[in-house]
């Protein structure tokens, strides 16, 4: 299995220089990745120096409170900077709150901007802290809006969480066919990412890449 191909090469972290950036556009390359996942303030460099490269950033990040103009203000930004893939938070204050048509209607619009722009859109619910009644919400409003693809975690909220195959099996279950599936969350051995593979995911989100690459290898 090409399993590089599944991945979003991520690199997150708040201390992360713009050499790191560069050396994590470059294994990218090297490896095959689907694309490289990246602070908004690393888009426009990455792309002047790696003109090919698929990049992904983040909208909302990570608790998804920012407002919604705040929100569409980035997708335009972030879309003259030349990024390919935008993986968006919730509202997660307005889920828990029941406020389920914001929700909606906020998705509705950012998803749009992304089609206008031609961009690949992601909806990160955070599942790990959803009930089975809540996880059965928010799966009914991605199925209203379909963006391209649900996204389980930023991976930064949830102490020790990890996304499981029964998670993807769940969201598989509940989730339109056309909508993908990203799994993220704790990812960080190639049998983790082969598990959550069959289990229904379309793509790995992971700053254990090259890990896991190396494990193949051996």
């Amino acid at each position: 299995m090409n399993i590089e191909g599944y991945i979003d090469h991520t690199l997150l972290k708040f201390n992360a220089t713009d050499d790191a950036f560069y050396q994590l556009a470059n294994e990218a390359i090297l490896f095959g990745f689907a694309s490289v996942c990246v602070p908004p303030s690393a888009v426009r460099n990455l792309r002047r120096q790696f003109p090919e490269l698929r990049i992904c950033s983040v909208v909302g990040f990570p608790c998804g409170y920012q407002t919604t103009k705040t929100k569409i203000a980035e997708v335009t930004e972030l879309s003259e900077e030349g990024v390919n893939e935008l993986d968006f938070v919730i509202n997660l204050q307005q889920f828990h709150s029941g406020n389920y048509e914001f929700v909606e209607n906020e998705l509705y619009s950012l998803i749009g901007k992304c089609r206008e722009n031609h961009i690949l859109s992601k909806i990160i619910v955070e599942s790990g802290s959803l009930s089975e009644i809540q996880l059965s919400t928010v799966c009914a409003i991605i199925n209203k809006c379909l963006p391209d693809y649900i996204k389980t975690s930023t991976g930064m909220l949830l102490n020790g969480y990890a996304v499981t195959p029964e998670e993807i099996s769940r969201i598989r279950l509940l989730t339109e066919s056309e909508i993908k599936i990203k799994a993220s969350g704790g990812i960080r051995t190639r049998l983790q990412a082969l598990e959550l593979i069959q289990a229904g995911a379309d793509r790995i989100g992971t700053s254990s890449s090259i890990n896991i690459i190396q494990t193949m290898e051996n």
